[in-house]
């Protein structure tokens, strides 16, 4: 990185940081947000979400202390450059330094060189590279290393390693006994949760297979089972796990809603995505399948995750892999 007085201003300051990616990128973004916040206590701070992740901007206002602007779209198609231009008329030059932490992308560099005096990306040799002022260059060598909390936390020098203490975590109050009484659960029992989205094929279990896991897993242990989506679930998927256990089909509609359920269960089977971040972030444990994906990117931030690989698709990793996980996780947990 090229030298900058970064470190000494002491003055106060508008700072930006972009991040128009999903929700599990954001959350793994924290933890540079975590450390800019601490570094300008005085300073105001904006971030930069869109409509895809937008639904945490008001956990990141209340627990990080910087303002969010959102998106009303996920920054996609031509639809984007004209929303970094509707930006730049707003907000042009406005900001004093800018972060991005993501890969290199033309839209971000474009960005922050319109809304920023000074700029941190990662870079390549390309035309928009050199909007950057200090440019931080990207390989996708160096980058396969580096979880990408600490890919985007290395963005502001000193580009020091991320700490347990630095990992996200969601600071919110629920009463779990009546969220119980409200997604008609009961209180007493281990609560399974599993969520049917994963926008990763190569990490989501297929029907029979999670039909196999939970028969396998139900003749080790007693517990209940909750299926999650935002979408209508399937009545013919509830019976087969009806079937096998106590099984309770819950939709949630709202984000608010979804953080609720999750806050209420014991243990979560997940797939690879945002919500084994989410997960995490609220300390509980989870069991957590990776179909491709690289784990050393993008394992969740939590001494409480087991993770389990298979270099081509989750439906591949043996059952008794993942009863065992489950198992060895429900063991080391408190009681309900």
């Amino acid at each position: 990185c090229p030298k900058t007085d970064f470190h000494h201003r002491t003055i106060t300051m508008n700072i930006a940081i972009l991040n128009f990616t999903h929700i599990g990128t954001l959350i793994c973004n924290l933890p540079l947000i975590k450390r800019i916040r601490e570094r300008y206590p005085q300073a105001k701070i904006t971030l930069f979400t869109c409509r895809r992740n937008g639904v945490i901007n008001d956990i990141i206002t209340q627990q990080y202390g910087v303002s969010t602007i959102c998106l009303n779209h996920d920054l996609t198609g031509f639809k984007r450059y004209v929303s970094i231009i509707q930006l730049a008329c707003k907000f042009y030059k406005k900001f004093d330094i800018g972060f991005c932490g993501l890969e290199p992308r033309k839209t971000d560099h474009i960005a922050l060189a319109l809304l920023c005096k000074e700029s941190f990306a990662y870079c390549e040799n390309n035309w928009h590279s050199k909007l950057i002022t200090h440019q931080i260059p990207f390989t996708k060598m160096g980058y396969s290393y580096l979880h990408q909390s600490q890919f985007c936390a290395n963005v502001a020098p000193p580009s020091t390693t991320i700490s347990p203490d630095e990992w996200p975590v969601f600071h919110l109050q629920f009463n779990k006994k009546l969220l119980k009484h409200k997604f008609v659960l009961p209180e007493n029992e281990i609560l399974i949760y599993y969520s049917l989205e994963n926008n990763r094929e190569t990490s989501t279990l297929s029907e029979s297979r999670l039909l196999k896991i939970i028969r396998t897993l139900k003749n080790n242990i007693t517990f209940n089972l909750i299926i999650n989506s935002s979408k209508p679930i399937p009545p013919s998927l509830v019976k087969k796990l009806t079937l096998i256990t106590n099984t309770f089909p819950v939709q949630t509609k709202e984000f608010s809603e979804f953080l609720e359920l999750l806050s209420v269960c014991d243990l979560c089977l997940l797939g690879d995505g945002g919500t084994s971040h989410i997960a995490a972030a609220l300390n509980i444990p989870e069991v957590v399948l990776f179909g491709a994906t690289s784990t050393t990117n993008w394992q969740p931030l939590s001494n409480k995750s087991a993770i389990l690989f298979d270099q081509f698709n989750v439906n591949n990793i043996p059952i008794d892999d993942i009863v065992n996980a489950i198992l060895q996780k429900i063991k080391s947990a408190p009681s309900p």
